[in-house]
């Protein structure tokens, strides 16, 4: 499923390359079904009160980013001017980690391409559904949703193709929860992803 938003634009030229090869690798559902096994008993799981839908602009961030109030933020800065920012949702038990690399027209590519690779291994042979969509000031975004790779169920991002990429990927703990009991947070943190998604801007 390829939700997309996206207007065109030649800055976006690399973001347009991108979707298209990701739509095509992650949009697939993989592996099979076997109609003969027994279909498991439900199991009931403690239901997760999902946190509201009100968000704050993160401080010292080169991007105008705006995340979930509730969650908890931790970033470090490197000298080249990337930036690691963890966002932590304390009753989820999980953690949205977000990198932000500078990038100009001559290393956006190879960026862009490492990244897109990196989305590919953490899905798998899951099925991903992928979401595009391009915010007001052009920065074009790619959430991609893989509810049954239980440990990293989402995957977000998004470039202007001239200045930055920013990458990142819901880390949920718990090794023995199923994507039934995770469900809820995943759908919980897209939306905050697609919220951030359509609102990020360079914060020029």
């Amino acid at each position: 499923m390829l939700k997309s938003d996206l207007r065109r634009s030649r800055v976006i030229s690399y973001a347009a390359v991108l979707l298209v090869t990701a739509v095509s690798v992650l949009g697939m559902e993989c592996g099979r079904s076997d109609n003969s096994s027994p279909a498991p008993r439900r199991t009931a799981y403690l239901r997760i009160e999902c946190y509201d839908t009100v968000y704050a602009r993160v401080n010292s961030f080169p991007l105008n980013l705006w995340i979930n109030f509730n969650a908890s933020v931790d970033g470090q800065r490197d000298d080249d001017g990337s930036q690691w920012l963890d966002v932590t949702y304390p009753r989820y038990n999980a953690v949205l980690h977000l990198t932000y690399t500078p990038v100009n027209r001559g290393t956006a590519a190879r960026v862009l391409d490492n990244r897109r690779e990196r989305m590919d291994m953490n899905v798998g042979e899951h099925h991903a559904d992928v979401t595009a969509t391009t915010s007001q000031s052009g920065v074009t975004s790619l959430i991609v949703k893989a509810p049954a790779a239980v440990v990293t169920p989402l995957q977000w991002m998004a470039t202007d193709s001239v200045a930055f990429v920013l990458s990142g990927a819901l880390e949920i703990k718990g090794n023995d929860r199923s994507a039934e009991e995770t469900a809820p947070i995943v759908e919980a943190v897209y939306n905050d992803i697609l919220m951030a998604a359509r609102r990020l801007s360079r914060d020029d």
